[in-house]
């Protein structure tokens, strides 16, 4: 074969190759925290990472308590079989107006189980009015509405 035929080739593979390496480092695990954290024994799956699920009624009054639902509360991701995940300890949450992110309404924390489940509960301002979201780390989880 001919050098230059070698040449492209190689080069032409190249973008098959970074594809496979980013595929494969893609879950982005955070570093584990000190301490006593829980685990869940995932070594024998192979799927992606699950994001936080968070189930919350989407409509709500002001001064109402929202009662939110969290799942997979996990601060590694060991989807490839690696080890078991470690659970997070706590869970915080913040309220705020869509669109203003600046302005939190209200915050809510809890512990979180070792199936990496919570619950957290979050009062709305009786002033409070239009979209909220229910944020994590400053990422939506879920928006309400509030009326009345």
């Amino acid at each position: 074969m001919p050098l230059r035929d070698a040449i492209t080739r190689r080069w032409a593979l190249a973008p098959t190759s970074m594809a496979i390496a980013v595929a494969i480092v893609g879950c982005g695990a955070s570093p584990a925290a000190a301490g006593s954290a829980e685990t869940l024994d995932h070594s024998d799956s192979s799927g992606a990472c699950a994001a936080i699920e968070a189930d919350v009624a989407p409509v709500a009054s002001p001064g109402a308590t929202l009662t939110v639902r969290l799942e997979n509360l996990v601060e590694t991701c060991h989807d490839q079989g690696e080890g078991p995940d470690r659970v997070l300890a706590t869970v915080e949450l913040t309220l705020v107006s869509v669109g203003t992110s600046d302005a939190v309404l209200a915050t809510g924390e809890a512990d979180v189980a070792p199936d990496a489940t919570a619950v957290v509960e979050l009062a709305v301002p009786a002033d409070a009015e239009g979209a909220l979201s229910i944020e994590h780390d400053r990422v939506s989880l879920a928006v309400v509405t509030v009326t009345g």
